[in-house]
């Protein structure tokens, strides 16, 4: 220092300016490299990685539920509030349940998304480690499972219904589903068809979808779900 002043302060100032910019710059390199393993392990379908609110064309009006759901993820998870969502293929099921795994991993929130074939497949190995890796896939503060109730029985669904609940219950789940019949005990659903659909609860549905209230009645025999 000359006469108590910094001789070079243009020159320090211009270090911090880069040690700045390298600090931001490695910032974001690790949360990319941390959002790209969050992907990678959510998604069993590669291109599920790149689905994205960024993509949706608006014709699904729909798709405000899942940017809700997305930008409001804290209050959904401490209250245990979870979607399930119905329709036909190709309704948009999967991108609406994708778009928001993909908005929360970019927060750094872990996801599985992921279809109870493919979660029976990994059980079926052996029993060596199976309550490890239910464990852990129910850690997830989101889980999301494609039909998880195909080809089970309704005793059996009843039972994987109620284990999920109960494994679930520091978590919320999304359920894509063509199986109406547990329908009433889920929070809230979103049918989806021809490009459009309701939100609402299973009995908001009832009364206002005359094509869910028939499907649901054809599942099970009675607006109630009890067995007749």
């Amino acid at each position: 220092a000359l006469f108590g002043r910094d001789r070079h302060p243009t020159n320090c100032a211009c270090q911090q300016k880069r040690m700045d910019e390298k600090r931001l710059a490695d910032r974001q390199r690790k949360h990319e490299d941390t959002v790209k393993e969050l992907k990678k392990d959510c998604f069993d379908t590669p291109k599920l990685r790149e689905w994205c609110f960024a993509q949706d064309n608006g014709a699904n009006p729909q798709m405000k539920h899942a940017r809700f759901y997305a930008d409001n993820f804290d209050t959904m998870l401490s209250e245990n509030i979870g979607y399930l969502l119905w329709g036909s293929v190709g309704t948009g099921k999967s991108f609406f349940a994708a778009c928001i795994a993909n908005a929360l991993m970019e927060k750094e929130i872990p996801v599985r998304m992921t279809n109870f074939a493919a979660v029976l497949n990994d059980l079926s190995g052996s029993f060596e480690g199976r309550n490890a890796y239910i464990a852990r896939l129910c850690r997830y503060p989101l889980l999301i499972l494609d039909d998880p109730f195909s080809a089970l029985d309704r005793n059996t669904e009843r039972e994987v219904f109620r284990n999920l609940r109960n494994m679930t219950k520091d978590s919320v789940v999304l359920l894509i589903s063509h199986r109406l019949y547990l329908f009433p005990e889920l929070d809230k659903v979103l049918w989806l068809e021809n490009g459009c659909g309701t939100f609402g609860t299973h009995d908001e549905l009832i009364e206002s979808v005359p094509k869910y209230a028939e499907l649901y009645e054809a599942q099970t025999g009675g607006r109630s779900g009890e067995e007749q």
